[in-house]
């Protein structure tokens, strides 16, 4: 699926959902703007959100099992691509296994970051006290997993996270090459800064190498730039894989709290959707 889109579109954006109702939204989800139509063309299975709504520590605790159960309900939905955020793949045999699960369950990729250890969240940047993982061992998970495939549309991506641990970008280049070599087939490439130089600057060199390899970012905390200026550095596909957990937690937190303050919920009912809004999305027709 995600590499049939990709020959007919430049870059793709994809959205992190975490259940079915983010999902049918997500699906009705689009903006129109002198004639051209923009909607998103995959979603993201974050470990981050998933953690979350289980009211859980995001450090893989929470197992695959569990989140592969989840992802069936969405797909049940809709024909949107699925990503989903392996963390660390922990070991080569753990990795392989649940690439064939993820297949199974219709999941169109998997990505594993190249750190090692306890897992913990990327964007505590210089606190995280996560060790990159020695690129042969990390290798060698790639190249179990990808055994693994045996549909010729799955993808396994590598996620190097060599800049957010203060590692050089020819550095965490050479870490993508040989994650390459092993099998994958992309690239993510993570970067906390506020400004996407980093991102710029690897994409380019990364395109010089390996052209037809797709690469991916998550641009976080670099916010400003848009679709069309990472299109034109070499990105091709665009995941926002916090927001609509991030912007729930936000929404609930004020509602809650509201409520308690007027002593009613007069004050508000314009903050809410309607009944009759939710019940016609979750009728999906």
């Amino acid at each position: 699926m995600i590499k049939k889109l990709l020959k007919n579109k430049k870059t793709l954006i994809f959205i992190e959902s975490h259940s079915v109702l983010s999902t049918l939204i997500i699906k009705k989800s689009f903006y129109k703007k002198k004639n051209k139509i923009y909607k998103y063309d995959g979603l993201w299975s974050s470990s981050l959100s998933d953690s979350l709504i289980q009211g859980i520590p995001d450090n893989e605790i929470l197992g695959l099992n569990e989140r592969i159960k989840n992802l069936s309900s969405i797909r049940s939905i809709t024909n949107l691509p699925i990503i989903i955020d392996f963390d660390t793949g922990r070991n080569p045999k753990y990795f392989s296994y649940y690439v064939n699960i993820a297949q199974k369950s219709n999941i169109d990729a998997v990505v594993i970051e190249d750190k090692i250890g306890i897992k913990q969240n990327s964007l505590l940047g210089i606190k995280n006290k996560q060790k990159i993982e020695d690129i042969e061992s990390y290798s060698n998970k790639i190249y179990e997993g990808k055994k693994s495939v045996y549909k010729k549309d799955f993808l396994i991506i590598a996620r190097m996270e060599g800049l957010i641990l203060g590692k050089s970008i020819d550095e965490t280049l050479n870490r993508s090459y040989k994650s390459i070599k092993a099998g994958a087939d992309a690239i993510l490439i993570h970067s906390i800064l506020n400004t996407p130089k980093e991102i710029i600057d690897f994409s380019k060199l990364h395109k010089k190498k390996y052209p037809n390899i797709p690469l991916i970012c998550i641009p976080t905390t670099y916010n400003k730039i848009k679709f069309n200026k990472l299109k034109e550095i070499g990105i091709n596909i665009i995941i926002y894989a916090n927001h609509i957990v991030r912007s729930s937690f936000k929404a609930i937190e004020k509602i809650s709290k509201d409520i308690l303050k007027y002593q009613r919920t007069y004050e508000i009912e314009n903050k809410c959707a309607s009944i009759s809004k939710i019940l016609k999305i979750t009728s999906r027709k």
